[in-house]
């Protein structure tokens, strides 16, 4: 089955999306972003971004940036890579993005990524693994919920 996805939705559809043929100059990192956005919502069980659901979005986003490590980088003058984290805001501007991946519950969710976190923490492979995936729930909700933008 295909992704399908859409971002004509958005607030700022144009500066958002790689737009071949337009007039419009294409911001090569936002669309790059929305990219990497439209494939993760496989991995979140969000198909959606919406303005109820955009700061479970960003925390899912960043639970599982810190597992997992980013998704995206740029590579510096001395062939050393830079780190790019998604941040509240570039969830913000892509409310209205909607892809037809499926969507599961938090809890859904998070029994699926805690057995795929703690499969990594038993490997010896995660990115950032300090703690198991449950210690960290609470303080991503306590973020999520008093994050201004």
């Amino acid at each position: 089955m295909s992704l399908n996805w859409s971002v004509k939705d958005c607030k700022d559809a144009d500066r958002l999306c790689n737009k071949g043929g337009s007039d419009k100059p294409v911001d090569i990192l936002q669309w790059k972003k929305t990219e990497a956005l439209i494939w993760a919502t496989l991995g979140l069980g969000l198909s959606e971004i919406t303005e109820e659901n955009y700061k479970e979005f960003w925390l899912r986003v960043n639970m599982t940036e810190t597992y997992e490590g980013p998704w995206m980088g740029a590579m510096l003058e001395d062939n050393k890579r830079m780190d790019i984290y998604f941040s509240l805001q570039d969830i913000k501007d892509r409310i209205g993005m909607y892809t037809n991946a499926e969507t599961l519950t938090w809890n859904q969710w998070m029994k699926k990524k805690k057995k795929t976190w703690l499969d990594y923490e038993t490997a010896g492979s995660g990115n950032a693994l300090k703690n198991r995936a449950t210690d960290y729930t609470d303080t991503w909700l306590e973020k999520a919920e008093t994050y201004e933008g």
